[in-house]
C-alpha cells in the first residue's frame, strides 16, 4: 500500500497515540484496566456518532419488533462498553497481569466436543463471531493446549500488525492472513496436521459469501468456513464466549452441525453457511451487548453489483 506524506503523517500519530495509551491502561491494574476501557467506551458511543447511528439502526432492525427505543439505546451504549472493557483486558493481558486462561471457564462437555471433533485426525473448522472477547477466547483455547490457528486480516499499518501478531503467537495463537496466495495451502495443511482453524464470519466483507438469513433479513456472509469443511472433510463447530456478571468469560464449544447432504456443492455450502449463522444469531440474541452493532451488517443486498452468491473452492476469509 503507498501512503501519500499526509498519510503517513497521520499513521504515525495514530501508532504512537495508541502505543502511549496502551502504555498507560498497562500501568493499571486489571480492574483499573477494565474500568477505564468501559469509560472510555461509553464516551466513545456519544463522540463516535456515525458509528452509535449505525449501531442503534442495526439494533432496530434486528430486535425492534421486540424491544423499545429505551432498549435500543441501552444495547447500543452497552456494545460500545464492552468493546472499551475488552481493550482494557487485552492491554492487561499484555501487560502480564492477566493470565487469559484463569479469566475464562468452560465445562467439561464443552471441552469434550472439540476434543471429540480433533480426535477424528482430519483437524476442525471453528467459527465464532465477533462476540465477547474473541481474542481472549483464542488465547485462552490455546493455553489449554488446543492448536489453534485463525485467519486474520493484516492491519492497513505494518507496525500494528507485527504488534497484534507477536501479542498472539506470544499466547500460543497462530494466525494465516487473508490475501496471501498460499492462505487456503497453509489452511489445508494446518488441518492435515489436525489443528483447530478458527474463522469469524459475521460481518459483511468483500469474498466469496452467499446471502442466508439473519434476524430475519437476507445477509451477505462468508462461505470460507463451510468451503474448507467440505473440502477437508473435516468437523465444524462453533465456539462462543461471553462476560458473565462476575467478569469471567464463560466459553461454550457446541457440537459439530450436521452438514448438508445436499449433492450441489453450492446448495451444500449454503445450507451449512445458514446452520452456521443460526447459532450466532441466537448467541448474539442471548448478549445482545456483547456484539458489534457498528458494522454494516446488511450493507450488501440481493441484486446490488456484485452481490450474487460467488462460492470459491479456493477462498476462506475472516
Amino acid at each position: 500500500m503507498t501512503w501519500s506524506r499526509k498519510q503517513h503523517v497521520k499513521n504515525d500519530l495514530i501508532y504512537i497515540g495508541a502505543r502511549l495509551c496502551l502504555g498507560c491502561i498497562s500501568s493499571l491494574s486489571n480492574d483499573g484496566a477494565t474500568d477505564l476501557g468501559a469509560a472510555l467506551g461509553r464516551l466513545g458511543f456519544h463522540l463516535a456518532r456515525k458509528d452509535a447511528k449505525i449501531a442503534l439502526s442495526n439494533i432496530e432492525k434486528a430486535m425492534g419488533r421486540d424491544i423499545g427505543p429505551g432498549e435500543i439505546r441501552q444495547i447500543a451504549i452497552g456494545c460500545f462498553e464492552h468493546l472499551g472493557t475488552c481493550a482494557g483486558e487485552l492491554a492487561s493481558v499484555l501487560s502480564g497481569k492477566l493470565d487469559p486462561i484463569k479469566q475464562v471457564q468452560i465445562d467439561d462437555e464443552d471441552k469434550k466436543n472439540l476434543e471429540r471433533a480433533l480426535s477424528l485426525g482430519r483437524g476442525v473448522v471453528a467459527v465464532t463471531a465477533h462476540l465477547g472477547n474473541w481474542e481472549l477466547l483464542a488465547m485462552a483455547l490455546a493455553e489449554m493446549g488446543f492448536p489453534i490457528n485463525t485467519v486474520a486480516r493484516r492491519s492497513y499499518d505494518k507496525r500494528f500488525g507485527e504488534m497484534i501478531n507477536r501479542f498472539r503467537e506470544s499466547h500460543g495463537v497462530h494466525c494465516l492472513y487473508r490475501g496471501d496466495p498460499s492462505l487456503v495451502e497453509n489452511a489445508t495443511a494446518k488441518l492435515g496436521k489436525n489443528e483447530v482453524l478458527g474463522l469469524l464470519i459475521d460481518q459483511d466483507t468483500k469474498v466469496p459469501g452467499v446471502f442466508v438469513e439473519f434476524f430475519g433479513r437476507p445477509a451477505y456472509t462468508p462461505t470460507g468456513a463451510a468451503v474448507l469443511a467440505k473440502k477437508s472433510n473435516c468437523p465444524l463447530l462453533t465456539i462462543f464466549t461471553h462476560r458473565t456478571k462476575t467478569g469471567i468469560h464463560k466459553i461454550e464449544i457446541m457440537r459439530p452441525i450436521d452438514k448438508s447432504r445436499a449433492k450441489d456443492w453450492k446448495q451444500a455450502v449454503l445450507e451449512d453457511t445458514q446452520a452456521l449463522t443460526r447459532r450466532i444469531e441466537i448467541q448474539i440474541k442471548r448478549h445482545p451487548s456483547q456484539w458489534v452493532w457498528m458494522h454494516k451488517r446488511w450493507n450488501t443486498r440481493p441484486g446490488s453489483t456484485g452481490s450474487g452468491n460467488t462460492i470459491s473452492g479456493n477462498t476462506i476469509s475472516k
